[in-house]
């Protein structure tokens, strides 16, 4: 057996025995109750703003009115603020997305009950509203739009007029918009259509803009049920749904990207099948592989609705969903999802320095079931032999408490981590991997364990420093 197998072999053996708790963990819907909301509405926008860790929400309509307000939410005691500052003229069935790039929410377009259609674009710095530009797409509303973290543009397709459905691709860049050409290749149905109402998020595990559904104001009956990726110079078909009936052909849905669970978040929607609207209620995912998976477990959720755009929030790791609209009326209550046992990594204690000053990370990877989780030791000696210790507990190792001074064996060094498992690594130019394969059984949810790296190093009497630790809970999503 191969050294790299026989590592991987012992550390699943070692996660066997971490079991210490055994839940049905999912991912839901949870009805927020904050004493104050936005009035219901919908049609809206929704972002998540990073810099000032809050969801904002502007514009929409309801109850014979259209909105100009801005509101805040902090997901961590769930309460919604309305902010004094103001803003973009009152509007619904704008663009609005985070650019994480330069911290500001942008929103384009939209419309009011009056039919006029606007084509300006404000940016949200999390205190003011500014207009940066009256000039780029054409006047619109019902756009779909997201943003690229790679290339760093805002990425805009679609809307409509009055008058007719758009099929253009604009980006932005902070200063001006361009359009692009709208090259389209390998859809079923020939190339990407006009569409309004589409959502676009990105997609994080391809490294692209997603769009699903949309409309083209064309025989209800043949709605668009097709997936597209726009990876900065064309649109590729990617998958079509109405070939597997797993997800319902709609548009005015919501969609945004899940950055602790790595997928995107799809929610509601509404179709013409024959003479009146129906309102869709499903909860789906796409994680990077064909099909949209429908999420078990979800449908005690917000309802059926449409209109209701999703924001992610990243502070809390959770989507958050306000308002939206069915045949009936109009919604004001507040949604979020997210994992109830979400995978968590975090570093705790301080190690030691020697020739080598070994430092343990986990390259951006969270210990989910059925996941490569992967440890890496940076800082050593180019070659001195490297290991990681995995244990159970980070308080006692055989009786005796932890952390534990190493003393005149190695000064300034401490074991903060029982060792029940010593797994040799393989240090290349100063840097190591250990790859932890997490198992796909439920049972592991909520399971802790916790690492400390170790290279050899002669300055110490014990021929070895320490890195600091890393705790980690084994998560379902």
């Amino acid at each position: 057996m191969q050294p790299a197998l026989i590592r991987r072999s012992c550390a699943t053996s070692l996660l066997v025995t971490l079991v210490v708790v055994s839940a049905s963990a999912q991912t839901s819907w949870t009805l927020r109750n904050p004493t104050n909301s936005p009035t219901p509405r919908t049609a809206h926008g929704l972002a998540g703003h990073g810099g000032s860790q809050r969801v904002v929400l502007f514009g929409g309509c309801g109850g014979g009115r259209c909105f100009g307000d801005t509101w805040l939410w902090n997901g961590g005691p769930g309460t919604w603020a309305r902010a004094a500052a103001s803003g973009p003229t009152p509007r619904f069935g704008h663009g609005m997305v985070y650019d994480s790039g330069r911290d500001r929410i942008v929103v384009f377009g939209g419309g009011d009950l009056a039919n006029n259609l606007f084509g300006d674009t404000w940016e949200w710095d999390g205190t003011r509203w500014q207009r940066i530009a009256t000039s780029g797409p054409s006047p619109r509303w019902n756009c779909g739009m997201a943003y690229d973290p790679v290339r760093q543009r805002v990425v805009l397709y679609g809307g409509s007029t009055l008058t007719e459905v758009l099929g253009e691709t604009w980006e932005w860049d902070g200063r001006s918009w361009t359009q692009r050409p709208t090259l389209s290749l390998g859809g079923v149905h020939g190339p990407l259509a006009p569409l309004t109402s589409p959502a676009l998020a990105w997609d994080g595990t391809t490294g692209r803009i997603l769009l699903y559904g949309g409309w083209d104001l064309g025989t209800p009956s043949v709605i668009p049920a097709d997936t597209w990726a726009w990876d900065g110079t064309q649109w590729e078909f990617v998958y079509r749904e109405r070939a597997h009936g797993v997800i319902e052909p709609s548009y005015a849905h919501g969609m945004t990207w899940d950055a602790a669970r790595e997928r995107v978040v799809y929610y509601g929607g509404t179709c013409f099948p024959s003479t009146a609207a129906v309102f869709f209620d499903g909860t789906f995912e796409w994680d990077g592989s064909e099909p949209w998976r429908r999420r078990a477990g979800t449908l005690a959720g917000p309802g059926p609705r449409a209109w209701t755009p999703l924001a992610y929030d990243s502070t809390h790791e959770q989507v958050v969903l306000f308002g939206g609209s069915d045949a009936v009326g109009v919604f004001g209550d507040t949604f979020t999802y997210g994992a109830d046992a979400p995978a968590t990594a975090h570093g705790f204690g301080t190690g030691c320095a020697g020739t080598s000053a070994p430092a343990l990370d986990t390259s951006g990877t969270r210990p989910w079931l059925a996941t490569d989780f992967d440890l890496t030791l940076t800082g050593l000696a180019p070659t001195a032999p490297a290991a990681v210790l995995v244990g159970v507990s980070r308080t006692t190792w055989r009786g005796l408490p932890l952390p534990l001074d190493l003393g005149a064996l190695a000064v300034g060094c401490s074991i903060l981590v029982s060792p029940d498992l010593v797994v040799p690594t393989t240090n290349v130019g100063g840097v190591a991997l250990l790859t932890l394969p997490i198992p796909r059984n439920p049972v592991f949810t909520g399971s802790r364990f916790y690492a400390q790296g170790l290279c050899a190093d002669r300055v110490t009497a014990l021929g070895l420093v320490l890195s600091n630790g890393l705790a980690a809970t084994v998560g379902s999503r």
